[in-house]
C-alpha cells in the first residue's frame, strides 16, 4: 500500500482558479479554492492500493468546508498542523489525547505568547486553532517573530509570508503523519507541501515533493522531486501518485 500526505492550500487546492478549475470549497454562495479537474480525476479514481491523507495546518471547520474530502473521505486527515487527526472524519480519540497532553503540559507558556501576540499592536489577528496552536496575521510578521524569540519563547515558531504559525514541541504534521504510518504500516510514503510548515511532512516521507528549489533545499527525505515549471504542482503530485 502507498500513503501519499499532502499539504491542501497551494499544493492540492488553490485560491486563484486556473483554467479548467473546478470549485471546491464555499464559504456562503463565494468559492473560496478551486482544484485541478485532472486532480480531482485522479482522486476519484484511486484504488485501494493508494491512501491519500490531506494534511494540513487548517482548523477542523476550514477542512471540512473543503467538498471533495466530503465526497471522497479519505480514512485519516491530518489537520490543525498536526494536533489532530481525523479518522473517517471524526477526531481521533488516541490521539486527541497525545494533543491535551502536550498543550495542557505546556499550558501556561501558550497562554503566555497568545498574550503577547494579541497585546503586540503590530499584529492584525490572532486566534487558537483547535486548541492545537497559535495563529498570528502581521504585515511585520519576521519582526513580530523576532520580539518573540527574544522572550525566550521555546515553542516552534514558522512564517508563511504574513502568517505566523506557533507550534508547542511535538505538535506538527510530521509527528501525526508518523502515528498515520505506525497505524497503516504502508510500503512507500510520499509527501507533497510548499511551505515551512510542511518540512515535518515530507522528512517524513519517502519521496518528497516540493514546488520549488527553495523548499527542496530545507529537506531531508530519501528522494526529493521538485515540480518541473511547465507543470501543475497538483497534477504532478497525484500523477506521481498514481504511477507509484
Amino acid at each position: 500500500m502507498i500513503l501519499i500526505a499532502c499539504d491542501l492550500d497551494n499544493t492540492l487546492i488553490r485560491g486563484r482558479p486556473q483554467e479548467g478549475d473546478v470549485p471546491v470549497e464555499y464559504s456562503g454562495e463565494r468559492v473560496v479554492t478551486y482544484m485541478s479537474r485532472r486532480t480531482l480525476e485522479i482522486i476519484a479514481n484511486l484504488n485501494g492500493r493508494i491512501v491519500l491523507v490531506p494534511a494540513t495546518s487548517r482548523s477542523i471547520e476550514q477542512y471540512r468546508r473543503i467538498k471533495v474530502f466530503q465526497e471522497y473521505a479519505p480514512v485519516y486527515a491530518i489537520v490543525s498542523g498536526g494536533g489532530v487527526i481525523l479518522q473517517n472524519g471524526e477526531i481521533d480519540g488516541a490521539w486527541d489525547g497525545r494533543r491535551k497532553n502536550v498543550v495542557d503540559s505546556t499550558r501556561g507558556e501558550f497562554e503566555r505568547v497568545f498574550r503577547l501576540l494579541q497585546n503586540d499592536v503590530r499584529v492584525e489577528r490572532t486566534k487558537i486553532i483547535d486548541d492545537a496552536f497559535i495563529f498570528a496575521k502581521s504585515a511585520s510578521a519576521q519582526r513580530v517573530i523576532d520580539s518573540l524569540k527574544r522572550d525566550a519563547i521555546s515553542f516552534s515558531i514558522l512564517r508563511h509570508n504574513e502568517k505566523i504559525y506557533v507550534l508547542p514541541p511535538g505538535i506538527d504534521k510530521g509527528a501525526a503523519l508518523a502515528e498515520v504510518k505506525r497505524r497503516l504500516v504502508p510500503s512507500c510514503v510520499a509527501a507533497a507541501g510548499d511551505s515551512v510548515l510542511d518540512i515535518p511532512l515530507l522528512n517524513g516521507a519517502d519521496y518528497a515533493l516540493v514546488p520549488s528549489r527553495e523548499i527542496a533545499a530545507k529537506i531531508k527525505a530519501p528522494h526529493i522531486l521538485v515540480n518541473p515549471e511547465t507543470a501543475d504542482f497538483s497534477v504532478f503530485v497525484m500523477e506521481f501518485a498514481a504511477r507509484l
